[in-house]
């Protein structure tokens, strides 16, 4: 999706679309070696542009035990609600808020305006916690 913004603007989220890009390739797990090598490529990119988002996404103590208690065997598990992975989701949710309203309106928001976005996960939606959804059942 294209949308017009100011050069600042548009530098300013350089960061936040390295992080979408590895979420959005991050899960089901990549099945051929150019998937790999992709997921590969911005997870080397955050490293060295989003210092501590890999570490975050490993997540708590807690939070890693229960979760491997409860994940299929040979899942990787991934936390999304680490202060740095939340900070690009939400700017990443916003920008997307903005460029939603150019594509419906053919404007952008004034400096009046707003937008308020939130984001989910998959795993939102697979405990049902996405509105609307109810718990997926594999079998």
């Amino acid at each position: 999706m294209e949308f017009p913004s100011c050069d600042r603007c548009n530098a300013g989220t350089k960061t936040t679309d390295q992080v979408v890009a590895v979420m959005s390739r991050i899960f089901p797990d990549s099945s051929t070696d150019a998937e790999l090598g992709e997921v590969q490529k911005y997870l080397r990119g955050v490293a060295n542009n989003a210092p501590g988002l890999l570490e975050d996404m490993h997540g708590p103590p807690a939070w890693r035990h229960e979760a491997v208690m409860r994940a299929p065997l040979g899942q990787h598990l991934l936390y999304c609600g680490g202060p740095i992975e939340t900070h690009h989701m939400e700017n990443f949710s916003a920008k997307f808020g903005f460029a939603k309203h150019f594509e419906v309106t053919g404007r952008p928001i004034g400096t009046d305006g707003a937008v308020a976005a939130r984001w989910y996960s998959n795993a939102d939606v697979l405990e049902g916690k996405f509105p609307g959804s109810a718990p997926s059942c594999h079998y």
